[in-house]
């Protein structure tokens, strides 16, 4: 573990942002180089590759750093409450509004908004949005004042872009606006070369302390393992193994059955 501590000083820019691969090297770069920028960014990659990371590093970097960071699920939002959420609304707008309502886009006023899983937000609510972000002014539901707010937009989604366009899902207009600076993860099974420093960076992070040891088996079945999940679901199992090490080795027999059963 003392090795990879050493590895951990060499390697790691960013406490956040854990790598060691050239590609995502040079997407970081590209990070760095927008991030004082307010050109909107898209951030594809498969789930758990690190998209909402890459998105709060570039917010870490920028001028708006000690302003807000609000993250959006756009796929947990029902659709009938879209407007809402992102707009606010006041009292009595519709059934249930019982208060006025700040929309998280004032709320992300001077700061990032982070918009997670943007393809699925509904064809209405893209026009909506497409209005907002050409000119950053908007309504409550139910006012007729109209407020504007200064904020970043960075977008993410774990889908084929080029499918959802040539589909109707997503609307060329509004992807044009969204994608001013398109960047792409790649998943954990292809950057492989990462896992030892991923390994050693989750280790001290969740061993309190300890001097954890990985025996050869367990790290030969590490790198094999296609990680379908990718981090998140390296840094899962990293938690899982600190917590049946046995004098502090880790043993292959802790593995998942999925990782000890994979070829």
């Amino acid at each position: 573990i003392k090795v990879l501590n050493y590895q951990l000083e060499e390697k790691f820019e960013d406490e956040d942002f854990v790598y060691s691969n050239k590609e995502i090297k040079e997407i970081l770069n590209t990070a760095r180089d927008v991030s004082n920028s307010d050109i909107p960014l898209l951030i594809e990659g498969e789930s758990g590759t690190g998209k909402e990371v890459l998105a709060r590093f570039i917010h870490k970097n920028s001028l708006r750093k000690e302003n807000p960071f609000i993250v959006i699920n756009c796929a947990a939002i029902p659709e009938n409450l879209f407007e809402s959420e992102l707009f606010g609304h006041v009292k009595g707008a519709f059934t249930n509004a019982i208060k006025d309502r700040i929309g998280r886009l004032e709320l992300a006023d001077t700061g990032t908004v982070f918009l997670d899983e943007v393809a699925e937000i509904p064809k209405s609510m893209q026009v909506k949005l497409l209005r907002f972000l050409q000119s950053m002014e908007f309504e409550r539901v139910g006012e007729s004042i109209t407020r504007k707010t200064d904020i970043r937009i960075i977008s993410a989604t774990n889908r084929n872009v080029d499918s959802d366009l040539n589909s109707g899902m997503l609307r060329e207009d509004f992807y044009y606006r969204i994608a001013g600076v398109k960047m792409k993860l790649p998943p954990l099974r292809d950057r492989k070369d990462e896992i030892p420093v991923l390994l050693a960076y989750f280790t001290k992070k969740y061993s309190s302390g300890r001097e954890i040891t990985f025996d050869d088996e367990t790290n030969k079945l590490l790198l094999e393992y296609d990680w379908p999940g990718n981090i998140r679901e390296f840094e899962t199992v990293v938690k899982r193994l600190l917590v049946f090490a046995k004098d502090n080795i880790v043993k292959s027999e802790h593995l998942p059955l999925e990782i000890l059963n994979f070829k």
